[in-house]
């Protein structure tokens, strides 16, 4: 009997939950590529609210590595994050996005004291429970000879294409 009871509460727990879990929320482009990189440029992200509920969108800044072929290290330590913010701005950190919204991020390059870097937007749904991110990875060069950022061992572009204001379906 306490056995029915413990499932009957579990199967509960599950179905409350299962729909605080349905934030689908897709980033567009998911690599930035950019050579000759100044001060004061700036990236457009485009983030979207793919489900049928209102979410809280935060977004942060880090630094990534590579490791194996295709695969991607996210440096989230302080230092990691320190060095990120001081090479980049983003505009805006925190918003609601509405079913079918899409939000339009500025990544600007506030200081180009690098020869090359590699930094992830982190963009995170607010929801009790999900701890799942996306990233949008920046390889960034200073430099005119853009062959030294690989872009080739990275995952594929996103297949997302944002739809124009007013089309969303």
């Amino acid at each position: 009997m306490r056995f029915k009871r413990f499932c009957a509460a579990l199967l509960l727990l599950l179905l409350i939950g299962w729909g605080r879990a349905e934030a689908r929320i897709s980033v567009a482009p998911a690599i930035i590529e950019a050579v000759s990189v100044q001060a004061g440029r700036s990236f457009s992200v485009s983030c979207r609210n793919q489900g049928q509920e209102e979410v809280e969108i935060e977004l942060s800044l880090a630094l990534f590595a590579r490791n194996s072929p295709g695969g991607v290290l996210l440096l989230e330590d302080e230092l990691s994050k320190a060095r990120a913010e001081a090479f980049l701005d983003l505009e805006p950190r925190r918003f609601s996005l509405r079913p079918g919204e899409v939000q339009t991020i500025q990544v600007q390059v506030a200081a180009a004291g690098f020869h090359q870097l590699q930094a992830a937007l982190l963009v995170r749904a607010i929801e009790p429970g999900v701890s799942a991110r996306l990233a949008v990875l920046l390889l960034l060069s200073t430099e005119e000879d853009g062959t030294c950022l690989g872009r080739e061992a990275l995952v594929p572009r996103s297949e997302f294409r944002p739809e124009p204001p007013g089309e969303a379906s």
